[in-house]
C-alpha cells in the first residue's frame, strides 16, 4: 500500500543559518519508545559529512547497541548550518542502523525533513525522492522486503513553510514504512536527494516484529494538525 502525496511548490537554495522548520516526526503507532526489540534515533544537527550520531533520539530496549551514523556521498557536504546540500548535483544519504540480530522480522520506519527544489525530470518540485528510498545489508544489496517497491508505505506527511536569509524555503517531510522478513540484524538505509535540496533531519525507528504492523493513512497535510498518525508526537528538541 502507498499513499502519494505531492504539492507542487517552490523552495529556495542553500541556507547560511538554520531556519525554524515548524514540523515534527511521527512516533510509531503500534510501540512504545523503549518496548522491547524496538530502537529510536533521530538526527537533528549534522555536523560531517559522514559518522553522525543521532543528537536528539538514541533509544532502545536496555540492550547495548552500537551507535547509529548517518552519512552523506559526494557532491553533497555538511553546512555550517548543520544540513547536507549539493549545488552540483543530486546526491545520496546513507543511514547505518544496529540491530538485534534475532527475530522473525523487523519493521522499519523511516522519516526525512529536507527543503524542496524544482525537478524538471518529475514535473514538480522534490526533496528526497520517494521513489528512491530502499533498505540493504552491508555488502549493497537490498534486503527481501527493502526494495522501494516493497515498501508498506512512502507518504507526504506534511509542508512547511520557513523563513531564512536567502528567503522562505518549503520543507517536506516524508515517511516509509517497511517489513523486512527474516531480517533482524544490521541494515543500512539509502536515499536519493535532488541537487539543492537542503537535507535537515531524519528519524529511524525499529520493531523485531514476527508480521507487518498494519498501516494506518498518513492524512493530507491540510488535515495534519486535525488527525495523527498516532496519539502521540515527538517533539523535536532544538
Amino acid at each position: 500500500m502507498k499513499n502519494l502525496s505531492t504539492i507542487a511548490i517552490f523552495a529556495a537554495s542553500i541556507l547560511i543559518t538554520a531556519p525554524a522548520l515548524g514540523g515534527e516526526f511521527l512516533a510509531p503507532a503500534w510501540w512504545g519508545l523503549g518496548d522491547t526489540g524496538t530502537t529510536y534515533q533521530q538526527w537533528d544537527f549534522l555536523t560531517a559529512g559522514t559518522g553522525n550520531v543521532p543528537d536528539i533520539g538514541r533509544m532502545t530496549d536496555g540492550t547495548t547497541l552500537p551507535d547509529p551514523t548517518l552519512s552523506v556521498t559526494p557532491p553533497a557536504f555538511v553546512t555550517g548550518s548543520g544540513n547536507f546540500y549539493s549545488f552540483s548535483g543530486p546526491y545520496s544519504v546513507e543511514t547505518d542502523i544496529p540491530n538485534y540480530g534475532s527475530g522473525a522480522g523487523t519493521h522499519v520506519i523511516v522519516q526525512t525533513s529536507a527543503s524542496m527544489n524544482p525537478d524538471p525530470n518529475a514535473g514538480g518540485p522534490a526533496s528526497v525522492y520517494l521513489d528512491s528510498l530502499r533498505i540493504e545489508d552491508g555488502a549493497g544489496s537490498v534486503l527481501p522486503g527493502g526494495a522501494n517497491a516493497d515498501a508498506l508505505q512512502e507518504s507526504l506527511v506534511t509542508t512547511t513553510i520557513s523563513s531564512g536569509p536567502s528567503g522562505d524555503v518549503t520543507v517536506e517531510w516524508l515517511i516509509w514504512e517497511f517489513y523486512l522478513p527474516g531480517h533482524a540484524g544490521d541494515f543500512q538505509i539509502v536515499s536519493d536527494s535532488i541537487i539543492h535540496s537542503s537535507f535537515y533531519e531524519a528519524r529511524v525507528d525499529t520493531a523485531i516484529a514476527s508480521v507487518a504492523y498494519p498501516i494506518t493513512p498518513i492524512p493530507e497535510p491540510a488535515t495534519m494538525l486535525m488527525v495523527g498518525m498516532t496519539t502521540l508526537l515527538l517533539r523535536r528538541r532544538r
